[in-house]
């Protein structure tokens, strides 16, 4: 019982980056409105899918979220 709320919060915090709250909150908003806007273009039953996407494509172009930093980069 609310793994994909779980899901949408792990997405919101990996898009901020790791320990920045702000971060989150940013995350948060742009995890609600893809997943809303979304539903415009693909069939409802993929706003839930929506998140993983996100996810993987954060995770391939920049793992340490859009306000984190890079460990060991002076």
């Amino acid at each position: 019982m609310g793994i994909i709320n779980l899901v949408r919060a792990f997405a919101a915090v990996l898009i901020g980056g790791m320990g920045n709250v702000w971060g989150a909150l940013i995350g948060g908003f742009v995890i609600g409105l893809s997943e809303n806007l979304g539903v415009l273009v693909l069939p409802l039953g993929y706003k839930d899918a929506i998140a993983f996407f996100i996810i993987i494509v954060l995770l391939l172009s920049r793992p340490e979220g859009i306000l984190g930093t890079r460990w060991g980069v002076r």
